[in-house]
C-alpha cells in the first residue's frame, strides 16, 4: 500500500514538473489570438499598474450572437430578460478577472467612471449557440478616442443549461483568461507614458510631412526642368 501511495506521489509530482515547464515554454498560457499594440506604444498594456482604477465596458452591438444580431437577439430573449442577462454575464466575466489577478489586481468599473485614468471596451465579436465567445479588448487613456492597444481573446462555452447559462461558461472562461493577461502586464515596467508616446508619435508624423512635402518639390522641381527642356527643344 505504502509503495502504491509513493508510486501515486512521484507520478503527481512529474505531472506538475511538465505543467510548469510548459507554462514556462507558453504552452500552458492563455489562448490569446493577437495581442496588437498600436503605432506610438510598443508597451501595450503594461501601462496599467496593480492598484490601477480602469473603466470597463462590454460592447455586443456588433456581436454575432448563435447567428444573430445583437437586437435580433434581444427580440427572441425579449429585450428585459436581455439586459438582466447582460448585466448577470458582466458580473461573472468581472468575478473571473478577480480571481485570475488574485493580489495583483486592476480594479475595474462601470464604463462611465470619471475617476478612472484608463478605459478598457470588449467589443465582443462572436457568441455561438454553446456559449462560446470571441472578441478584442481596446485599452484607451480616459480622455482619448483612439485606442492604445488591444488584445483578441476567445472563451469556452458550456455543455449543459439553457443559453444564458452557456454563455455564463464562455465569459467566465474569457474573463479568467484576460485577468491572467493583465497579471503578466502588470508586472512588466512600462519605459514610457502615454503622453510620451504620442509625442514620439506626432514628431515622427511631422518628420513624414516634411519627407513628403520634400519629395513633392523634387517631383515639381524636375517637372519643371522637363518642361523648360521640351520648349528649348520646341524652340530649335
Amino acid at each position: 500500500m505504502k509503495r502504491i501511495i509513493f508510486i501515486a506521489t512521484v507520478l503527481f509530482a512529474i505531472i506538475l514538473s511538465i505543467n510548469a515547464e510548459s507554462f514556462a515554454q507558453g504552452k500552458g498560457q492563455p489562448h490569446y489570438l493577437l495581442e496588437r499594440n498600436y503605432k506610438g506604444n510598443p508597451d501595450g498594456f503594461s501601462v496599467l499598474k496593480n492598484g490601477d482604477r480602469v473603466a470597463f465596458g462590454i460592447d455586443y452591438s456588433s456581436a454575432t450572437i448563435r447567428g444573430l444580431s445583437e437586437q435580433d437577439n434581444s427580440d427572441l430573449m425579449g429585450k428585459e430578460d436581455w439586459e438582466a442577462a447582460k448585466n448577470s454575464l458582466r458580473k461573472l466575466f468581472l468575478l473571473a478577472v478577480e480571481e485570475s489577478m488574485g493580489k495583483k489586481n486592476v480594479y475595474l468599473f462601470g464604463p462611465d467612471d470619471t475617476k478612472s485614468k484608463y478605459r478598457i471596451v470588449f467589443k465582443v465579436n462572436t457568441i455561438d449557440r454553446d456559449g462560446d465567445i470571441s472578441g478584442e479588448f481596446f485599452l484607451f487613456a480616459i480622455d482619448r478616442d483612439k485606442p492604445f492597444a488591444s488584445v483578441e481573446l476567445d472563451g469556452k462555452g458550456g455543455r449543459i443549461g439553457d443559453f444564458v447559462n452557456l454563455m455564463g461558461d464562455g465569459h467566465r472562461d474569457i474573463g479568467k483568461d484576460f485577468g491572467k493577461f493583465l497579471k503578466s502586464n502588470v508586472s512588466k515596467k512600462s519605459a514610457k507614458s502615454i503622453e510620451e508616446y504620442e509625442k514620439i508619435e506626432a514628431e515622427e508624423k511631422a518628420n513624414e510631412a516634411a519627407r513628403q512635402e520634400l519629395k513633392n518639390r523634387s517631383k515639381a522641381e524636375k517637372q519643371a526642368a522637363k518642361e523648360e527642356r521640351q520648349r528649348a527643344k520646341e524652340a530649335k
